[in-house]
């Protein structure tokens, strides 16, 4: 498993909700090496086709982390990603 990462420590309130995927999700390996630190949700959302699902949202020192997961409805993978201010901090590979 591959992970991209900056430093980030979060004590985070998951919503349990299950992930949507869009008909137009592409979850790929390109895609999720397309991805760069920093990256807004709407560029993120512009790399995969689709809108992701909120798993887990956070107040940290200093701002609000959020984790959404990006599924593609057809393969059935995954990416989780963390944005902390709206800006993408960390990254699991897709699975």
């Amino acid at each position: 498993m591959t992970r991209k990462f900056l430093p980030l420590t979060a004590s985070f309130a998951l919503l349990g909700t299950a992930a949507v995927a869009g008909a137009d999700c592409t979850v790929d390996r390109a895609a999720y090496d397309a991805l760069d630190f920093d990256m807004t949700y709407a560029q993120v959302a512009e790399v995969f086709g689709c809108e992701a699902e909120v798993s887990a949202r956070a107040e940290i020192t200093g701002g609000q982390a959020t984790v959404y997961e990006w599924t593609d409805a057809t393969t059935g993978t995954s990416v989780t990603t963390v944005f902390k201010d709206g800006e993408l901090r960390s990254m699991m590979a897709p699975t």
